[in-house]
């Protein structure tokens, strides 16, 4: 990359495949499931199989570009969907829609300062990807794009980021209620339940509410 190019802030091609890929996938992960399908499985590196494609979220026949912020990684999908806008592909499709508002959510945290986040607004990753990229068949599935409690509880953590260990934070819910955790240190790997450890994982300081999924807390250690 030229001194012009990267005062100028211009992506070059691996910087645009690295920030594609980590976008979506935990940091540290060469393998995952295709976030588009969950059909099958993409690697960033072609060490035993196929790797990742870039997939486009506008097309380019439609203008989009081909940077990080409109790419996503993914499969052979990327042919069936053509020259379609992906958040339409996707929510129109019901085996597809319910992953939306996870793949979404991630490329919004990954783009979107924290500071510009909210933690009692559902709507927020619906708003962005409407302004963002344009979906003409919104209105169909717009519901699959709200953020549930869980989502908002960790919507000011980007995956992948290390948190300080022990440091206490209490945050408001959409509810009255008031819930208090402690934030353990976060790795890059998976943890036992399956769920990955990227993610802020929280010590529940008291009972939760029976609205939380209890696969997203965990007992405190004696």
């Amino acid at each position: 990359m030229s001194a012009g190019e990267e005062e100028a802030g211009i992506e070059t091609r691996d910087e645009k495949r690295l920030r594609c890929w980590e976008s979506v996938i935990e940091k540290g992960r060469i393998e995952a499931q295709c976030p588009v399908c969950l059909g099958s499985t993409i690697r960033y590196h072609n060490t035993s199989g196929t790797t990742f494609q870039q997939m486009h979220v506008v097309a380019a026949r439609h203008g989009g570009p081909h940077e990080s912020w409109n790419l996503v990684p993914g499969c052979g999908c990327n042919q069936n969907m053509r020259h379609q806008n992906l958040v339409d592909w996707m929510g129109v499709r019901g085996n597809k829609r319910s992953l939306l508002r996870n793949l979404f959510l991630r490329k919004y945290k990954s783009l979107v300062p924290p500071r510009h986040r909210s933690l009692h607004d559902a709507e927020q990753v619906l708003r962005w990807v409407k302004q963002t990229y344009r979906p003409l068949l919104l209105s169909q599935y717009q519901d699959w794009l709200l953020l549930l409690d869980s989502d908002l509880v960790t919507i000011m953590y980007d995956d992948g980021i290390s948190l300080p260990v022990k440091h206490e934070l209490k945050l408001e819910t959409a509810s009255p209620i008031s819930v208090s955790f402690t934030i353990d240190k976060t790795q890059t790997s998976t943890g036992k339940n399956g769920w990955p450890l990227s993610h802020p994982r929280f010590v529940a300081l008291r009972r939760m509410s029976p609205q939380y999924p209890h696969q997203f807390y965990r007992k405190k250690r004696d």
